[in-house]
């Protein structure tokens, strides 16, 4: 988890840099000029969505903490100008939602501790006048009339959450959850909201504590759902249900690997075979990579295979032209191969750069990555979380070594 929140906390410089642009004369008059609110909610858009150098990686400890550091600083002023500028547009609400009561740090310099490890300074005043303002906002925006409808759902479903986070708490203490009485919660839920999106993410989270929690009952509960008066739930339901279908029978999935091998599951039956959902913009996926790499060199050989999805991100907004979205999947294809060619990942991988979107992953109902489909000799799955130690004792058990 660190290392995602080092990845994704480094959304930074970029958006405080500009680059001025010597624009055509035809192009400047196409080009509409924002309103001063609109070019200043870009700006904070901009703070929010700036992706991290391509160096992240290759910067020592200290140059990522304070590039994290900076994000949040230009999140946190950009988003505190805005609202204060402008105290009669709704989309004010949807900056204060950006913000963190504990970031930015407010770091006043770096120090080193005895291992020669960064340690931050911290300036407590200005840290705690900032907590507590933004706790304020925060409590202003439950009682605002004029909050945009995202920013309604966003704190509707923070609500309806709360049982279900200390039931996670719970969880992890071993303690023995009340699943009836969350259950309950999303039904109420979707009774009152039969139109909240959101319903769509709280099953998610009830359904995650019913695969750690009672394993067996999922399917049954999936399928309960699937009559909901909400909609997105209903939804979401159904598709898990008919993915839960799918599984039960041999696995059947064919298509041309990005390196132009063609792949049919088919043809891999007499074989046990990990079907990998992964991205290389996925931290635990990343993470997991050395233990596949260790299993495939140890039982490739012996009649184990590995098939990649990977659910790389094209980034393809719907009115790109035909030559734009070539050019954008052109380069997330050649992420995804450099990634894999530098890691020495010798098996095939599914691509069609459609993010979450997958042609493959949607039909199994994959809302999270890694997910990792162990199949048998006859190409049924045995297990939809063959990761860490049990990947090598399952393809052994399998494999009868």
């Amino acid at each position: 988890m660190k290392s995602i929140f080092l990845l994704r906390a480094a959304l930074v410089v970029a958006a405080a840099v500009t680059v001025p642009l010597r624009l055509s004369a035809a192009d400047a008059a196409a080009t509409p000029v924002l309103s001063a609110a609109d070019a200043d909610w870009k700006a904070f858009q901009d703070a929010v969505a700036t992706k991290p150098p391509e160096n992240f990686a290759a910067l020592s400890t200290l140059e990522r903490l304070q590039l994290v550091e900076q994000m949040y600083a230009n999140i946190q002023s950009r988003g505190v100008a805005f609202f204060e500028t402008y105290p009669a547009d709704p989309r004010r609400w949807s900056a204060v939602m950006r913000l963190s009561p504990t970031q930015p740090r407010f770091v006043k310099k770096w120090e080193t501790d005895e291992r020669g490890a960064p340690v931050p300074v911290i300036d407590e005043a200005v840290a705690a006048a900032w907590k507590t303002k933004c706790e304020k906002l925060k409590a202003d925006m439950t009682r605002a009339t004029d909050l945009p409808p995202e920013v309604r759902e966003q704190l509707l479903l923070q609500d309806a959450l709360t049982p279900f986070n200390a039931a996670t708490a719970a969880l992890r203490n071993g303690q023995k959850l009340d699943l009836a009485y969350l259950r309950a919660k999303v039904v109420s839920f979707a009774a009152k909201h039969p139109a909240a999106a959101s319903g769509a993410a709280l099953v998610y989270t009830y359904m995650n504590l019913v695969a750690k929690a009672e394993p067996d009952r999922a399917n049954d509960e999936w399928a309960f759902f699937t009559s909901s008066p909400n909609q997105a739930i209903a939804d979401m339901a159904a598709s898990k249900s008919g993915a839960a279908a799918l599984l039960k029978r041999p696995l059947e999935i064919a298509f041309t690997a990005v390196d132009g091998r063609a792949v049919d599951l088919k043809t891999l039956r007499g074989k046990v075979v990990l079907v990998d959902f992964w991205a290389t913009w996925c931290g635990p996926c990343i993470a997991e990579l050395p233990n596949v790499k260790q299993v495939y060199a140890a039982y490739h050989a012996k009649g184990f295979e590995v098939v990649g999805i990977s659910l790389e991100n094209g980034g393809l907004p719907p009115k790109d032209t035909p030559q734009q979205t070539a050019e954008r999947l052109a380069k997330a294809k050649k992420i995804l191969t450099d990634f894999t060619a530098k890691n020495e990942m010798p098996w095939p991988q599914h691509f069609d750069g459609r993010y979450w979107k997958n042609e493959i992953s949607t039909k199994y109902g994959i809302a999270s990555i890694p997910a990792m489909f162990l199949l048998d000799q006859d190409g049924k799955v045995v297990s939809t979380n063959a990761r860490g130690a049990m990947l090598e004792q399952e393809v052994k058990r399998l494999l009868k070594l």
